[in-house]
């Protein structure tokens, strides 16, 4: 729609003649007859000129002025404050109007208006019917002095389009989860049905509802009612209303956020918090942490001397920590809602009375023999077990107390049987008890799951699968951490390192009697680590892919959602590394940490899930080299399923994409460049991912890795 500046020439005190006419015994307003303005002292009168668009011309032309192509006619009234005000002089726009001539951009008018010496107020208004008659669909006002004797004088007066009708549109109505932002563009029509391109008469207002921060709240013309930032910032995952208002009448549009991963920042003490290890989520729905301070790793053993619990209140994001004289390697939350800790370097357990987290509500009860906890479980017998790496065993103690090294019982382990690698002493680590009442305790050296009933006794040494497989080869199965799942089966991820293939862990479902069956991974290597259950959902930590992967049994099946471009062995500090699955099934994880990256505060992670589907890592990816090696795999994340999904570049000689599931895509650098991969589901929404291939000589870049968005 275009617009046109009206011309207002303020004319001297003179005999003038009208100059157009308009008025007319049908009139809707009084009609203002075609009289000679009176001359005399103190008399003059101003001109008006007007120009009517022509509908099929002058779109995207923006002048500071309304006029609708569908314009009709005008009414002008003035008022020189000492005086009643005047009937006002109504004018037809039409080609055939009295002073109209018809010319290729539009009809122009021109209209005289009496008015005397001094100050004068003009109100335009213009309406969609003749004889002043109809919608209005522009108005506007001039304040102008008339001096005797003078020049003529012409000035701009701008009218503002009268809002009938609004209608909002966001550029992507399904915003990712977590900080992310898109746009929004409010369209404003008059009355009769044409979009207002400039000024308004008043001006639109904006509103958002919880979550959403708005660019602008107040928009005055056409040329700022498109482009405008809407920033989600996370929190409770529900839908968002976005309000228009003006001249009483509403539009709104809804921004549904997607499917994705919501991060909490926690804590940024550098003497407790530079890595984020244990999660667990408690009866009360909050989530719970435990850290390292900074570590001393010899022979890839690492130690420290200072740790962290906290605890964040999903609702709010807020969040509180208990320091610790030790670093934390296994959290558990009783049913009585008391926070138990596995204090490793200091060799304790520790535990937080319900409704008292704080440093007073902690007593701790040391070890005996030199311990070092490091997972914990709460057995079918009642009591907390966890495992003692330090001495190699199992204990127990009582939940109910009394708090003393002497409540705590612990029974031997025995090393790996023949077969297994170098037959090691044994070397436990995670723990879990089975639905059969037996507790599953991974032996890492040997790449066996020991079967152990609540007296202490192992009953049964269950091979890997992985170390069958690396065993031979001069490699090792190296099963790190269990959970039971709803469906009875022990889960156990394995880091499996193979001489020849490093990243080749695995996760297996293991039944009570020691059948193995493997679900097979995603991406070019992964190395599976923490693992918890519920709700009928298996979560892990992926610490090749630095991703979280869930699993379904009988459902979904296997999915990964990246969170960071690149692979690189626990190198950024939104990874995943402690897991636990809350009471709706979704996953929760504690960010790997600050290592590496200077004044980084830990982190929290929550996957969520929601109809409207979002890809993972971003939009935005770094690959550095080429060929499968150097690959980045993708999740597609969603609580429904919008598959079938297609996948295809604009420069395949650049990037390509291949999908290795059906909600988990690959994408491979080929060369060095720039390209797009194009995301679209069975319903032809689509999602486009901006590619940059960084290769240096065939070899991967030095060239930092870039944060996606």
């Amino acid at each position: 729609m275009k617009n046109y500046r009206l011309a207002v020439t303020l004319l001297a005190v003179a005999a003038l003649a009208t100059g157009c006419g308009g008025g007319g015994s049908n009139s809707a307003l009084p009609a203002s007859p075609n009289a000679p303005v009176q001359s005399g002292p103190g008399r003059g009168a101003a001109a008006f000129t007007i120009t009517v668009p022509n509908a099929t011309t002058g779109a995207g032309v923006k002048r500071p002025a309304y006029i609708s192509s569908n314009t009709m006619s005008v009414s002008i009234v003035e008022t020189d404050g000492t005086s009643a005000p005047r009937p006002p002089v109504v004018a037809n726009l039409t080609p055939t109007s009295p002073n109209c001539s018809a010319s290729a951009g539009g009809t122009s008018c021109s209209i005289v208006v009496p008015a005397n010496a001094g100050s004068d107020t003009f109100v335009v208004t213009a309406f969609d019917a003749l004889n002043g008659g109809g919608n209005k669909l522009s108005t506007g006002t001039l304040v102008a002095t008339i001096n005797a004797g003078t020049a003529n004088t012409t000035v701009p007066l701008t009218l503002g389009g009268i809002v009938a009708s609004l209608t909002v549109t966001f550029a992507d109505a399904f915003a990712p989860v977590g900080t992310a932002g898109t746009t929004l563009a409010v369209q404003a029509k008059d009355a009769s049905g044409a979009t207002i391109v400039g000024t308004f008469d008043n001006p639109i207002a904006l509103s958002a509802g919880t979550g959403l921060t708005l660019g602008a709240t107040s928009i005055a013309d056409s040329s700022h009612a498109s482009g405008i930032a809407a920033t989600y910032a996370g929190g409770p995952v529900a839908p968002i209303v976005v309000t228009a208002t003006a001249d009483g009448h509403t539009g709104t549009a809804t921004l549904t956020p997607g499917s994705g991963i919501v991060h909490y920042a926690l804590g940024n003490d550098a003497t407790n918090d530079l890595s984020g290890f244990p999660a667990a989520i408690g009866p009360d729905g909050k989530f719970y942490y435990g850290t390292f301070g900074p570590r001393i790793c010899v022979n890839g053993t690492c130690t420290g001397t200072n740790g962290a619990v906290g605890r964040l209140d999903p609702t709010t994001g807020s969040f509180v920590e208990v320091p610790l004289s030790s670093s934390v390697t296994g959290l558990f939350v009783t049913p009585d809602g008391a926070l138990w800790i596995a204090e490793s370097s200091a060799g304790k357990l520790g535990r937080i009375a319900p409704g008292n987290f704080s440093a007073g509500g902690l007593v701790e009860t040391t070890l005996p023999n030199g311990g070092k906890p490091r997972s914990l479980t709460l057995g079918s017998d009642g009591n907390l077990w966890f495992t003692d790496t330090q001495n190699r065993e199992v204990g127990k103690m009582l939940p109910g107390g009394p708090y003393v090294t002497a409540s705590i019982t612990e029974y031997a382990v025995p090393p790996g049987p023949v077969g297994t690698t170098g037959h090691y002493a044994p070397q436990v680590g995670g723990i879990a008890s089975g639905t059969d009442g037996n507790l599953y305790v991974p032996d890492y050296y040997n790449g066996v799951i020991d079967q152990i009933t609540t007296a202490g006794v192992t009953t049964n040494q269950f091979v890997t699968p992985e170390e069958v497989r690396w065993h031979p080869q001069g490699g090792d199965g190296f099963p790190r951490f269990v959970a039971t799942g709803q469906d009875g089966k022990i889960y156990v991820t394995a880091a499996g390192q193979g001489f020849n293939f490093p990243y080749n862990g695995s996760l297996d479902a293991m039944t009570n009697a020691g059948a193995f069956t493997n679900i097979p991974l995603l991406g070019f290597a992964y190395q599976p680590d923490s693992v918890a259950t519920g709700s009928g959902v298996v979560a892990f930590s992926d610490l090749a892919n630095q991703s979280l992967g869930t699993y379904v049994p009988g459902g979904a099946g296997l999915r990964v959602y990246p969170t960071t471009d690149g692979y690189g062995f626990q190198t950024t500090g939104d990874a995943p590394n402690g897991v636990a699955v809350a009471s709706d099934g979704s996953p929760w994880y504690t960010c790997y940490g600050a290592t590496g990256i200077a004044g980084r505060a830990l982190c929290a992670g929550h996957l969520v899930l929601t109809s409207a589907w979002s890809v993972l890592p971003g939009r935005s990816i770094g690959i550095y080299g080429t060929g499968a090696v150097s690959s980045q795999i993708f999740g597609i994340a969603e609580s429904g399923d919008s598959g079938p999904f297609t996948y295809a570049s604009s420069n395949p000689s650049i990037a390509q994409a291949t999908s290795v599931a059906d909600h988990n895509f690959t994408i491979t650098g080929n060369a060095a460049g720039t390209a797009t991969i194009t995301v679209t589901d069975a319903h032809a929404r689509s999602v486009t991912i901006a590619v940059t291939v960084t290769v240096t000589n065939g070899t991967v870049s030095n060239s930092p890795k870039v944060k996606v968005y």
